[in-house]
C-alpha cells in the first residue's frame, strides 16, 4: 500500500534543508556517473608506447589506487541506483511524477504543479512526502522511534 507520508512519521526536520540534502545526493550521483564515463574513456584511449622506466621502490602503487578509487565510484553509483529503483516502487503515482520531473528532469515547481493538476498546497504535501521517503531511504531522516517500537511489538504478539 502506497501512502503519502507526513512530518508526524519522522523525527523533526527542516524541509528546506531536506530538499537541499536530497538534491546534493543527486548531484553527487551525477558527478560519479560522469567520473565513471571519464575513467572508461581513459582506459579505452590509453596510448600504447614503449618507454624506458626506472624502477624505484614505492610504498604505494598509483595504478592500484586508481583502480580502487574507480571501484568505489562504481559501487556508489550502483548502490544509489538500487535505492532509487526500490524507492520508485514505494511512490504514489503523483510522488513518482514529482520525483521524475523535480529531481531527474529539474523542472520548476510551477511546471510540475501544472503537470499533475494539483493546488499548490496539495502539491507541496506530495513533494514533501516524496522527499521524506527519499530522506528515509538514504538515511538523511530517521523515523520516529515510538512508531517503530509499536509496530515491532504488535508484530510479535
Amino acid at each position: 500500500m502506497r501512502v503519502l507520508l507526513d512530518t508526524k512519521s519522522v523525527e523533526r526536520f527542516n524541509p528546506k534543508k531536506l530538499y537541499d540534502e536530497v538534491e546534493e545526493k543527486f548531484k553527487e550521483y551525477s558527478i560519479n556517473k560522469l567520473a565513471i564515463q571519464n575513467i572508461a574513456e581513459k582506459s579505452l584511449t590509453k596510448k600504447q608506447t614503449i618507454r624506458e622506466e626506472k624502477f624505484t621502490r614505492h610504498k604505494s602503487d598509483p595504478t592500484w589506487k586508481a583502480t580502487v578509487e574507480s571501484e568505489k565510484i562504481v559501487d556508489a553509483v550502483f548502490d544509489f541506483e538500487e535505492k532509487i529503483n526500490y524507492l520508485k516502487t514505494q511512490f504514489t503515482e503523483d510522488e513518482g511524477i514529482v520525483f521524475k520531473y523535480s529531481l531527474e528532469e529539474c523542472e520548476t515547481d510551477k511546471e510540475i504543479m501544472n503537470r499533475i493538476c494539483k493546488t499548490s498546497q496539495r502539491y507541496y504535501q506530495i513533494k514533501k512526502s516524496c522527499y521524506i521517503k527519499i530522506g528515509l531511504c538514504f538515511g538523511i531522516l530517521k523515523p520516529k522511534m515510538e512508531q517503530v517500537k509499536a509496530k515491532v511489538i504488535t508484530q510479535f504478539e
